[in-house]
């Protein structure tokens, strides 16, 4: 095994990506870091969620809604567009634009965690797949 010198001019030995160190001292130093590492990815990515909202507007512009990070109403706009629609008419587009600004939330965090974790990353999948499942995009979107 070929070794190197570290900052303190102790010889550290040398590894191959992926092995373990036989040093079990160097193995829990090791571990720490990678739990650190993880442990701060996880925190950057818990807040980049919290901050993130959406916002999509109706195909003919008589509604904006924007939703927060659990994909709830935080904003609703009504444009002089909306005035010549009836009360259910309304109602039925409230909730279809909802549902493409969800949709559009699935697509942000799977942007945010391909970020984080990289897009072949089993932690980002974990995550997105539960957002893209929870907001599936309808199908005129597809």
């Amino acid at each position: 095994m070929r070794s190197a010198f570290s900052a303190d001019h102790h010889v550290v030995p040398m590894r191959k990506a992926g092995e373990l160190p036989s040093d079990p001292e160097e193995l829990l130093q090791s571990f720490e870091a990678r739990v650190a590492a993880q442990t701060q990815r996880a925190l950057t990515l818990s807040a980049a969620l919290e901050a993130a909202e959406v916002t999509a507007r109706s195909e003919g512009g008589e509604v904006t809604v924007t939703v927060n990070s659990a994909g709830g109403l935080a904003d609703l706009e009504f444009h002089a567009e909306s005035d010549k629609l009836s009360r259910p008419e309304l109602a039925r587009l409230v909730l279809s634009t909802s549902h493409r600004a969800q949709a559009k939330l699935a697509s942000r965090v799977a942007e945010l965690t391909a970020n984080l974790y990289g897009s072949d990353s089993g932690t980002g999948a974990l995550i997105t797949d539960a957002y893209r499942n929870r907001y599936p995009q309808s199908e005129e979107e597809h």
